[in-house]
């Protein structure tokens, strides 16, 4: 419990004078009462997480999300795996933090601070940028913000050291390691099939089947996402394919995420803003910014028709592509995919704007996926381009040398 004379400077005492001439905000008051409340009840032993259980039973809260990090002070390695299993949790749920009450913000703020040593966990293990990462800093400064707009004191939560190689923490360890699979999707992509002979681990083959790539990227989203991968030249080189698989991955996530109910979160629009990739592996400002921009209490399925045809303009529309950082080194208007024939752009575009209309989010998506599958059968994207990227991030040993990979443009 922080020390009472803490609160009276914040309320604006000073050691030994009278309050200031400026009113002290409601709200401070309210900080002030949770933290009392919150350490009232530590020094007595008391769990408010059954209080909180009870007012749920009566009031029909749901007690899940960040909600399960209230009412317990979380210390240790146990703190650290309980944090991360709600921020899981948070992030499959999705309640908005300002539905916490002050007390419960307070409580769920201090727990995440306590345990910041998880940032530098994700940090080691997906890497900093990662999906999971983004996700996770993200609840963090939220968090934060939160406090603030409620006139609360609150630092901003910075990472903690973490020790990889502790016994306690090897629980942690293994259960990052499993929600960033990189050696089993290295081996799942081996083994999509090729057009050419029987050998799938040909690296100069083409995709038989560019849906099972998309289906491929979708499982291990969060390996496609990772820095690492997107820091290999070949990744870069082909930006474009693999940001619109990216992005595809995304669009059906959120899909499946707002056909279950559920609400498209803040961290969901920044997962798929990364995904709207340049040359160098960062994402395009532009359209980034539409992208977080979107109007989140619009009635569904409006919000993500939104976002499907920002993607659809990002990767589909033609412009000039004369600019630094980006695609081309020549004037002239192009689309980042091209696709094969001025009567297949002419037909995607109609079924898109159709689907758009309709307010038709899976039509939408299947129309990128189509988009995504005409641009790899039509242009010489070899298997080779994932898969070194893949096998760099995954330290694979490096087989007998082969001859050198020839980019397509």
């Amino acid at each position: 419990m922080p020390r009472i004379s803490s609160h009276f400077r914040a309320l604006g005492f000073g050691k030994t004078s009278a309050p200031n001439n400026d009113p002290p905000s409601p709200r401070v008051w309210k900080r002030l009462k949770a933290d009392i409340k919150l350490g009232v009840a530590q020094t007595a032993g008391v769990d408010l997480r059954n209080v909180r259980r009870e007012e749920s039973r009566d009031k029909g809260i749901e007690w899940s999300g960040l909600r399960g990090l209230a009412g317990v002070k979380l210390t240790g390695s146990h703190g650290v795996e309980a944090v991360l299993g709600q921020l899981l949790e948070y992030r499959r749920t999705g309640q908005p933090i300002a539905e916490l009450s002050d007390l419960e913000l307070v409580q769920v703020y201090k727990n995440v601070k306590r345990n910041a040593s998880l940032l530098t966990a994700i940090a080691e293990i997906h890497g900093n940028p990662s999906e999971l990462h983004d996700f996770a800093t993200g609840v963090a400064r939220d968090l934060t913000a939160e406090m603030h707009k409620r006139g609360m004191r609150a630092n901003e939560i910075k990472p903690k050291s973490f020790d990889m190689t502790h016994p306690d923490n090897a629980d942690i360890v293994a259960t990052l390691d499993q929600l960033f699979p990189k050696k089993v999707a290295l081996q799942q992509a081996w083994d999509l099939p090729i057009q050419i002979g029987d050998d799938p681990r040909h690296l100069h083959g083409k995709l038989r089947s560019p849906a099972s790539f998309l289906d491929l990227v979708e499982e291990h989203r969060s390996v496609f996402a990772s820095g690492k991968f997107w820091s290999h030249n070949a990744a870069q080189d082909n930006f474009e394919a693999f940001g619109l698989a990216l992005s595809i991955a995304n669009l059906r996530s959120l899909s499946a995420h707002s056909d279950a109910g559920d609400k498209i979160m803040p961290w969901h629009l920044e997962a798929l803003a990364h995904s709207l990739k340049t040359r160098d592996g960062k994402w395009d400002k532009t359209f980034a910014e539409r992208v977080m921009t979107v109007d989140l209490s619009k009635t569904s399925p409006e919000p993500l028709v939104e976002l499907i045809r920002t993607v659809a303009a990002y990767y589909l529309e033609k412009r000039d592509q004369d600019q630094p950082g980006e695609a081309f080194n020549f004037q002239g208007e192009t689309a980042l995919i091209n696709l094969h024939g001025e009567a297949n752009l002419k037909k995607v575009t109609a079924n898109l704007n159709e689907a758009f209309a309709n307010s038709d989010p899976a039509k939408a998506i299947q129309e990128l996926e189509a988009a995504f599958s005409d641009f790899v059968n039509s242009s010489n994207f070899l298997k080779g381009f994932f898969i070194e990227p893949l096998k760099a991030f995954a330290d694979e040993p490096e087989p007998a040398p082969e001859a050198p990979l020839i980019f397509h443009p």
